[in-house]
């Protein structure tokens, strides 16, 4: 039987469907574990596609593709002629323009008085443009009711704020977790086929799983692995293995699964369970990695000991006789504050030196959020994590720094304050070498909390004071917003 995964879009059209078809639905996406190719009768070949197929559910139509080891869900639509239009057929497919855009002739005129095309002008130019002809708020497609929400299975407290919703900026604004808005969104806007090809795969272990997804398991389902991944996985189970990669390449998720495959060899053995230490180096790494692991592994979870190396380091040290008490975080921060009050920065002149002596008195030996609270109506649908407290299954926004973000991945991602002197924050007087290189590392950093977004990644900067790195965003692969000041 071949593996069975989803698109995060596939995910939402189950809320669409009603309850007496699900079963059904359900039905049909078990045999096509057992045989995806197409009969000629109730499984066909979309013919503008190479390899994109349609299952008749009832008056709904399943599309996915498929090879030797795995099957792919697309999309469960309601069966009418706008589910075979030629907007839907996947680019990939197409000689030319992708046909999921209209076609725009190269004397298109300007009409924002840059003397520039649109697609040759940089993301802060676009911007300003932008913020010079305001558009009208585009209206939603159809009337958000409490029945359709239900239908939705969106919880009723959430109701009200959205059936207030008139305009698609009404429901982008609305007071309402980032999952209920997602899922209003994929189903007011359904995605193109085209679209979906492009998003990430997610594992169902078994069918059954979508239900249980669909009754309110929110924590949702791990990626699957590339062929490349996979080969690392099907290694020998003995002995090191070393798992390269930049940022967002998925080092995190191949340990994931290697803890699995060495378990299931040693089952296969018949020899005892091991017990497995998974070792990181951040706290919110720890959280984010117990967790997938519960859903990985199941009970089998309980064998599996994930630490930091911090941690693993002090619980030795705690067996060694005549070895001094490492301090604890408590002293530590203690001993900073301290050292802090005597330092005295090296500068070339005095009033440098006070101007570098205030910026260290304004850093808090307790950094959280660095002293800044969320503002009140914020406060409700987001909430300030360290590494000790991430909760991958709280209902609310995670906010974190980029360096706590290391390691993890998250379906959106908004990364805040792009400004220059910011990102990148480079101290004055370095030489240029020293310059490049800070420059560097801030760019390193800034790519990290890009590569955490799993489906969609906004990113916010100021139109007066933009981080030179914007401009190294190719406005070819953006869509440009603006907020109103005040808004």
């Amino acid at each position: 039987m071949r593996e069975l995964t989803i698109k995060p879009s596939g995910l939402n059209d189950l809320f669409s469907l009603p309850r007496d078809v699900y079963p059904m639905v359900l039905e049909k996406v078990k045999r096509l574990q057992e045989d995806p190719r197409p009969d000629g009768h109730v499984k066909k070949k979309v013919v503008q596609h190479p390899n994109l197929y349609r299952l008749r559910a009832g008056d709904f139509r399943i599309f996915y593709t498929f090879d030797d080891g795995a099957v792919y869900l697309l999309a469960i639509r309601r069966r009418q002629e706008a589910t075979y239009a030629a907007h839907e057929v996947p680019a990939a497919v197409a000689s030319g323009p992708s046909p999921d855009l209209p076609a725009v002739p190269d004397d298109l005129p300007d009409e924002d008085g840059t003397g520039l095309p649109a697609a040759s002008r940089t993301v802060a130019e676009q911007t300003a443009a932008a913020l010079a002809q305001p558009a009208a708020p585009r209206p939603l497609p159809r009337a958000i009711t409490p029945e359709w929400l239900r239908d939705l299975l969106i919880p009723p407290e959430f109701h009200p704020e959205l059936c207030r919703c008139r305009h698609e900026d009404d429901l982008l604004d609305a007071r309402v977790p980032a999952w209920v808005q997602e899922r209003v969104l994929d189903n007011l806007y359904p995605r193109t086929l085209g679209e979906r090809l492009a998003q990430p795969d997610l594992v169902v272990p078994e069918a059954e799983d979508l239900q249980r997804y669909r009754e309110g398991d929110l924590l949702g389902f791990l990626l699957r692995l590339d062929p490349e991944q996979a080969r690392r996985i099907d290694g020998s189970a003995r002995g090191p293995a070393g798992i390269k990669g930049g940022p967002g390449s998925g080092k995190s998720t191949v340990a994931l699964y290697r803890v699995r495959r060495i378990l299931d060899r040693a089952a296969a053995g018949g020899g005892p369970a091991p017990r497995i230490l998974f070792n990181t180096f951040t706290n919110a790494l720890t959280r984010f990695s117990e967790q997938l692991l519960r859903q990985l592994l199941g009970e089998r979870a309980q064998l599996v000991t994930v630490s930091t190396a911090d941690h693993v380091a002090r619980t030795v040290l705690s067996h060694v006789e005549n070895v001094p008490e490492p301090a604890d975080r408590q002293s530590l921060l203690h001993i900073l504050g301290e050292v802090r009050s005597r330092f005295v920065p090296p500068a070339p002149g005095r009033f440098e030196q006070a101007a570098r002596k205030a910026a260290l008195d304004r850093l808090r030996a307790d950094r959280t959020c660095r002293g800044v609270p969320l503002p009140t109506g914020l406060r409700e649908a987001a909430r300030y994590m360290t590494g000790n407290d991430l909760d991958l299954e709280a209902p609310e926004v995670k906010v974190m720094t980029l360096h706590s973000a290391k390691g993890l991945e998250f379906p959106i991602v908004a990364v805040l304050g792009l400004r220059d002197g910011t990102i990148p924050r480079v101290p004055p007087d370095l030489s240029a070498e020293e310059v490049e290189e800070e420059t560097q590392a801030f760019r390193r950093l800034l790519f990290v909390g890009l590569t955490r977004a799993m489906r969609a990644l906004l990113v916010c900067y100021p139109v007066s004071r933009p981080s030179p790195f914007v401009a190294e965003l190719d406005p070819a692969y953006w869509q440009v917003g603006w907020a109103v000041p005040g808004s």
